[in-house]
């Protein structure tokens, strides 16, 4: 729904404009039109007729209703009154746009805006007048900038034209400018200010009390919801505006639709978020007690070591001296479990250190008690040390 939303606001300034400024082509017969632009005066009422009769022909003969604009842009030289030319060349555009040319519709709507640049410096025409003009324009030249996917020009352009609508404080054409800011702030990758924007853009729709706005501003906030994996408030919003859209099914048929495919997107997404979150905590608690299992088997594990190593430090303790060696010559194995006695380890410190098992430790400590002729741990560091072996 966002993407037409551009044209929206384009041709709602332009409606407020036409019938704020120009002669209302409805209100005259088109053959009395078509005759003064034949008389060929070239006059303010020829040039005025040549308008109203563009915009007449606009939807049933829009070839014709471009020849006509062609008209205002081409004799401003001569008749001077850029706000005609302006019209003129925002006519030509909207032709080509229609057309599918953007490029020419974005050349006339730039002619435009200079036109009305013309209007600010001749000094002829009401501050409020040219403020009409040039946010329209701007409006529309964000609007191709937008269908061509500039979306940087386009914002530009659309800051343009709400200055001038929060100068008058235009609620609607704030409210739905809003709209489009949000959404080219997210193609931009800028949802903070795509955000504020958004909540702007509600915050306009209900000072203006139009419900058609409100719903609009729900509707926004609702897409940006889902942008960003809001699911919930994405679907409150949305809810929001399908009361209103429910009850006006006549005229708003295609946004109901479009609410309810969206509702339907994200209770898909809630749906496969919650399967997937189930799936993660199934893992989890399968994980934790693996984890568990093998953390009270490592516990086990060690107190069975620690309890065989004190068992066996028990046993050395209790041995009998047996007759010492002559040979007092240690090995490098020996020097490195006197060290590690002389440090206060234990023998299942020193097998894992060593790399041997506790059994091979205990053989080597008792090769040792043999050497030392000694029961005694601490006798044997002492002698050691005395020897100057360790």
């Amino acid at each position: 729904m966002k993407r037409i939303v551009p044209s929206i606001i384009f041709l709602m300034a332009f409606c407020h404009l036409s019938s704020a400024e120009y002669i209302d082509h409805r209100g005259h017969n088109i053959d009395s039109l078509q005759a003064v632009v034949n008389n060929n005066a070239k006059d303010s009422a020829y040039f005025n007729a040549v308008f109203n009769l563009a915009s007449a022909y606009r939807q049933s003969d829009p070839h014709f209703a471009l020849e006509l604009s062609r008209i205002l842009v081409n004799e401003y030289p001569n008749h001077g009154w850029p706000r005609l030319a302006a019209a003129g060349a925002d006519n030509i555009s909207i032709y080509y746009r229609a057309k599918g040319v953007q490029d020419s519709a974005l050349v006339w709507s730039l002619k435009a805006f200079d036109f009305i640049e013309d209007m600010r410096a001749g000094g002829r025409y009401d501050e409020d007048k040219i403020d009409d003009e040039y946010s329209r324009c701007c409006g529309g030249i964000g609007n191709v900038y937008c269908e061509m996917g500039d979306y940087e020009k386009s914002i530009e352009y659309y800051l343009k034209a709400l200055e001038i609508f929060e100068k008058h404080n235009w609620i609607e054409s704030k409210t739905i400018l809003y709209g489009n800011l949000g959404y080219l702030y997210e193609e931009t990758g800028d949802f903070k200010e795509a955000g504020r924007c958004l909540l702007k853009c509600m915050e306009n729709a209900k000072e203006s009390g139009d419900s058609a706005m409100v719903a609009f501003g729900h509707s926004q906030l609702g897409e940006y919801y889902i942008e960003t994996g809001k699911y919930k408030k994405a679907q409150k919003e949305y809810l929001e505006a399908d009361i209103y859209y429910s009850t006006h099914e006549d005229e708003e048929q295609e946004r109901r639709l479009e609410t309810l495919d969206n509702l339907n997107v994200i209770r898909q997404a809630q749906l496969k978020m919650y399967r997937t979150i189930t799936a993660l905590a199934i893992v989890a608690v399968l994980l934790l007690t693996a984890v568990l299992i093998l953390f009270r088997k490592s516990r086990h594990q060690e107190k069975v070591i620690s309890e065989t190593s004190e068992v066996f430090e028990e046993t050395i303790d209790s041995l009998p001296v047996p007759k010492p060696d002559q040979d007092m010559n240690l090995n490098d194995r020996e020097i490195d479990i006197l060290k590690m006695l002389a440090d206060g380890k234990d023998s299942k410190y020193m097998a894992e250190k060593l790399s041997l098992s506790l059994e091979t430790i205990y053989w080597y400590r008792k090769r040792l008690r043999v050497k030392f002729n000694t029961n005694s741990t601490t006798a044997i560091i002492s002698e050691a040390i005395r020897r100057g072996l360790i």
